[in-house]
């Protein structure tokens, strides 16, 4: 009994022992493991450290960039905002020089056409003065006038620019009478302008007029006369006016009369640039 039983326990102890190296062994491999597992968790804390770190990095890079945009939009468009502003200063200037310019021009082209209404006017009072001076020593006192106006085209056009009157010589109706005299606006004016010649037979301060009845009503015939060669072939054109005037230098607005450009342009009533207008006071 005795050798069975102490093969048997060497069995088990040689058991045992081969379990203990095999423990051993594998505490040994646990222990291996476990030191290479916490060297790769260290590593990894590290390795996410300094990932933390450099994003940090990145963010504190990326937010001073944002930043640097952002203070370069203000700047920006605080730039903008002062170039907005001088362009808008800047714009209003422009307009204000531009209104300037323009009242300028206007007040220029005033004085333009006032010059040249007074440089007529004197011209106009000249010929009236000598005019004056042929009537005291002949005087037209039978109511009829032939007024011939030369460079019609030229007078045409300063009419349209300056809007100039045209007056013909003075003349009466009769001895010691009422003193006439035609205007023309040979661009016409008003809602007429541009398209008729408008014409009025004037009553003026005369010399008589104390001794002469009032209001004065006289009635004339205006004649544009035809200047073709053949004068059985002429038709003048004529227009019949009545002419009205109260002693108070009131003149009647009937008293303006109007020729269209296209019956003066007809015909022969313009020959070698001039045209003849006839005046006839019938009663």
């Amino acid at each position: 009994m005795k050798p069975f039983t102490s093969s048997l326990k060497e069995q088990v102890q040689s058991r045992l022992d081969e379990a203990q190296k095999l423990i051993n062994q594998l505490s040994a491999d646990v222990t291996f493991h476990q030191n290479q597992l916490n060297d790769n968790i260290l590593k990894l804390e590290e390795l996410i450290f300094e990932n933390e770190r450099l994003n940090r990095e990145k963010f504190f890079q990326i937010e001073e960039f944002l930043q640097q945009i952002n203070e370069d939009i203000k700047t920006k468009l605080g730039n903008s905002d002062y170039v907005t502003s001088k362009q808008a200063t800047l714009d209003y200037e422009v307009k204000n020089v531009k209104n300037i310019v323009c009242e300028t021009e206007e007040r220029c082209d005033k004085l333009d056409r006032a010059l040249h209404q007074t440089m007529q006017n004197l011209s106009d009072l000249e010929a009236q003065m000598a005019m004056q001076q042929r009537i005291a020593s002949v005087q037209n006192i039978r109511g009829h006038l032939i007024w011939r106006i030369k460079d019609y085209s030229k007078k045409l056009e300063e009419s349209k620019q300056y809007d100039t009157i045209l007056h013909s010589a003075m003349f009466s109706n009769k001895a010691f009478s009422y003193a006439l005299r035609l205007d023309i606006f040979l661009n016409g004016k008003g809602t007429w302008k541009g398209r008729n010649v408008i014409a009025c037979l004037n009553v003026l301060s005369g010399e008589y007029d104390p001794l002469l009845a009032w209001p004065c009503r006289l009635q004339a015939e205006i004649i544009i006369r035809d200047q073709s060669s053949n004068l059985a072939e002429a038709e003048d054109y004529v227009k019949t006016v009545n002419v009205r005037k109260k002693s108070d230098d009131f003149i009647q607005s009937n008293q303006y009369f109007h020729i269209p450009h296209r019956v003066i342009t007809s015909r022969n009533y313009i020959r070698n640039d001039s045209l003849f207008i006839e005046v006839r006071v019938l009663k």
